[in-house]
């Protein structure tokens, strides 16, 4: 076993995982303008057909070395300018039953998935310490049987069992919303640092 990593083009993935003590937010982005004139009602208009997440998270740095590459990832993403894979941290899908090696598709319990999806969304599985990434090709929401399909694009390698699949989330694509990275030490070796994150809609089908 190891790491399956498809479908993710040339961007890295975060490396580390928020602090859930901390309280990870998650908030839409809703880009509009309110326009109006002089005798006139006021109008609402969409600047785009995307409602970006933005994220607040909490990160513990244990080491010298992770302090390292915390602050070496956030320079060389410099600041607000190159995208990356986040994990987000809420759990999107439940996997209803193991998954062979091979499959195309997984069956979830249902959500409200079909709502959002756009067609380019990438998922990740953490599976006893391994991760796996795909991207969705459709989802289809199995009424009759009471579950949701999620096809995706490549093979797995690997089989999934339901026990050993610690999270089953969303991959956004997303940059820092942040010019500065500040790590606040407790000990000379561990320390605390926030980032906020903005999720880039327009760009997962460029990726």
């Amino acid at each position: 076993m190891g790491n399956d990593l498809a479908d993710l083009g040339s961007a890295e993935i975060f490396p580390f995982e928020p602090d859930w003590s901390r309280e990870p937010s998650a908030s839409m982005v809703l880009v509009r303008r309110l326009q109006q004139h002089r005798g006139t009602s006021a109008n609402i208009e969409a600047l785009t057909p995307w409602t970006p997440e933005k994220i607040t998270a909490g990160f513990t740095i244990t080491s010298r070395r992770e302090q390292y590459d915390c602050i070496d990832f956030f320079a060389r993403h410099r600041g607000r300018l190159k995208r990356f894979w986040f994990r987000h941290p809420a759990a999107a899908f439940d996997l209803l039953e193991d998954v062979p090696a091979g499959a195309t598709s997984f069956f979830c319990r249902p959500n409200a998935a079909t709502a959002r999806w756009c067609g380019q969304e990438r998922i990740y599985i953490e599976r006893n310490g391994d991760l796996i990434t795909r991207r969705i090709t459709s989802i289809v929401d199995d009424k009759p049987n009471n579950r949701l399909i999620l096809n995706f694009a490549t093979q797995l390698a690997e089989p999934v069992a339901r026990a050993d699949c610690r999270i089953l989330a969303r991959l956004l694509l997303v940059r820092f919303d942040q010019d500065r990275l500040s790590i606040k030490p407790a000990t000379p070796a561990v320390g605390t640092t926030v980032c906020r994150l903005i999720e880039l809609p327009a760009e997962y089908e460029v990726v």
